[in-house]
């Protein structure tokens, strides 16, 4: 699982227009089909289209095959409307959608407070009730 690869893409002058870095992995902590997780495919806007892309996944799928491994799992962010339309394309598949949520959203949407805040509300209501009590008692006894 620590094994990484990392292939790099350049054109005539040496300058580098593509990279793909890549892991040994297992699909997830459950499914321990093992896997060649293509974590970052990254090919410079002006050299797009140009079959860089296709040439590092190709690699890819060389060291996977060198490996045993029979699956590539690509990483692409979710907003990534092109990088997912691409993967797509050549035949990835969706697998799983990981969503975020900062905590404070979380507390409040599930209507949890802090616990010190809880807290003072339920004294507080207390307080209040007996203080009624305590009123409605020295009411009844000044009216008998």
């Amino acid at each position: 699982m620590a094994d990484r690869v990392l292939l790099v893409a350049a054109d005539d002058c040496a300058a580098v227009v593509g990279m793909l870095a890549a892991r040994n992995d297992d699909v997830g902590a459950i499914d321990l089909t093992p896997v060649l997780h293509v974590t970052h495919l990254m090919v410079a806007p002006a050299s797009r289209r140009r079959g860089i892309g296709r040439a590092l996944l190709a690699a890819a799928v060389q060291l996977a095959d060198e490996a045993g491994v029979e699956h590539l799992l690509a990483t692409a962010a979710a907003g990534s409307r092109e990088g997912n339309r691409y993967l797509a394309r050549l035949g990835f598949g969706p697998l799983t959608v990981h969503r975020i949520a900062a905590t404070s959203t979380l507390r409040r949407s599930l209507g949890m407070t802090d616990v010190v805040g809880r807290m003072a509300v339920l004294r507080r209501s207390r307080l209040i009730r007996a203080q009624r009590a305590g009123f409605a008692s020295r009411s009844a006894e000044r009216g008998a």
